[in-house]
C-alpha cells in the first residue's frame, strides 16, 4: 500500500535574502533526505492557487510505502450448511397529507433501503410470512409501521402542507 502527500513549506522572513536562503536550506535538506522530494510546481504558485499571498519555500513530496497486513482467517472446520427459506415481496406506499403520494421519501427495512418512486411506493423483498417494521423519512419526519409481505404497507408521515 503506497500514499503520497504533498506539503507546502513557505518562509516569511523580513529580509528578502535570508527569506531565499533559509528556503533555499530547506530546498536542499530535502534533496538529501529519502523518501522526499521536491515537486515541479513553486510554492508561489501553489500559495496562489489554494488562495495565499506567495511565498518563497517549495512544495516537499513524501512517499511512503507500508505492507498491509491481513488477518489469517480460521480454518473451516465444518461443511457448509444451507438453509433455504422461501421470499416474498413486501410492497408498500408512503402517503402525506391528503393521502397524497410523497416521492423520494428514505424507506428503511433492518438492513436494506430504497427511496419511493414518483408514485410514492417501495418495493422490498423478504422471508416469506414474516412481520417486519419498516420506517419512512422524508423532510425530517418519519414514521414507522410493522408489515406482513403480501399486505401493502401504508406509511402516513404527517408532513406539513
Amino acid at each position: 500500500m503506497a500514499l503520497t502527500l504533498s506539503y507546502l513549506v513557505t518562509v516569511r522572513l523580513d529580509d528578502p535574502v535570508a527569506e531565499h536562503r533559509v528556503a533555499a536550506a530547506i530546498a536542499f535538506a530535502v534533496m538529501s533526505a529519502q523518501g522526499f522530494e521536491l515537486s515541479d510546481r513553486s510554492a508561489a504558485e501553489t500559495c496562489v492557487a489554494i488562495g495565499l499571498p506567495p511565498a518563497a519555500g517549495c512544495v516537499i513530496i513524501a512517499s511512503i510505502e507500508q505492507e498491509r497486513v491481513m488477518p489469517r482467517a480460521p480454518l473451516v472446520r465444518e461443511p457448509a450448511r444451507i438453509k433455504i427459506s422461501p421470499a416474498d415481496w413486501l410492497d408498500g406506499i408512503v402517503l402525506g397529507p391528503g393521502d397524497v403520494p410523497v416521492a423520494g421519501a428514505y424507506v428503511r427495512l433492518a438492513d436494506a433501503a430504497t427511496v419511493t418512486g414518483p408514485d410514492g411506493r417501495f418495493r422490498f423483498r423478504v422471508p416469506a410470512e414474516t412481520t417486519v417494521e419498516v420506517t419512512a423519512r422524508a423532510r425530517d419526519v418519519g414514521a414507522s409501521v410493522q408489515a406482513k409481505p403480501g399486505i401493502p404497507a401504508r406509511i402516513s408521515l404527517p408532513l406539513e402542507a
